[in-house]
């Protein structure tokens, strides 16, 4: 059984998701480095990153960071799984993070699916993330990144209503 996503949210933390190739162009040491940072969301957050780990230094780098920051409660980098047990790990998050950046493709599956799931969703406001409704995912800048998403992070563990609201609004 895993330490994040399988049961239920018995300390009332925002479980987050991150799903996909790990690799640098996620932008998961921002989000670590984000939490990192903040006392509050070490306190507040789960997250949770699903993929293949096969980019072996940034992983690594991943690793030191969780060890060096004490954040072995917190976030967990669970690697490859398939998509049944991946789906409960959708089921159960309150937030997606996804972060690509650049955008390389013109389209994005996993976006479509997280919306479809009516999951809220953090996502740099570039290529197809830029063209969704501002309403229906928070969009983080490129150029600020690790400021705004701090920001935001902080903004939707404190406010249960704007993370249902845009859960709602990607339904639509």
């Amino acid at each position: 059984i895993s330490p994040f996503g399988l049961h239920e949210n018995k300390d009332n933390k925002l479980n987050i998701l991150t799903v996909g190739m790990v690799n640098p162009n996620k932008h998961i040491d921002l989000v670590i480095g984000a939490i990192a940072e903040s006392e509050e969301l070490k306190k507040r957050i789960k997250y949770v990153v699903i993929g293949s780990l096969a980019a072996k230094e940034y992983v690594e780098k991943l690793k030191k960071m969780i060890e060096e920051n004490h954040l072995e409660d917190v976030v967990v980098l669970k690697g490859y799984m398939d998509d049944d047990e991946m789906g409960k790990y959708y089921h159960n998050a309150d937030l997606v993070i996804n972060l690509r950046y650049p955008a390389f493709e013109g389209g994005s599956a996993s976006l479509v699916e997280q919306m479809t799931d009516g999951k809220c969703v953090i996502a740099t406001d570039t290529g197809v993330y830029a063209e969704m409704p501002d309403e229906c995912i928070c969009k983080i800048s490129p150029a600020k990144m690790r400021e705004e998403l701090k920001e935001k992070l902080l903004e939707l563990c404190e406010n249960e209503e704007k993370v249902n609201q845009y859960a709602t609004n990607t339904k639509k």
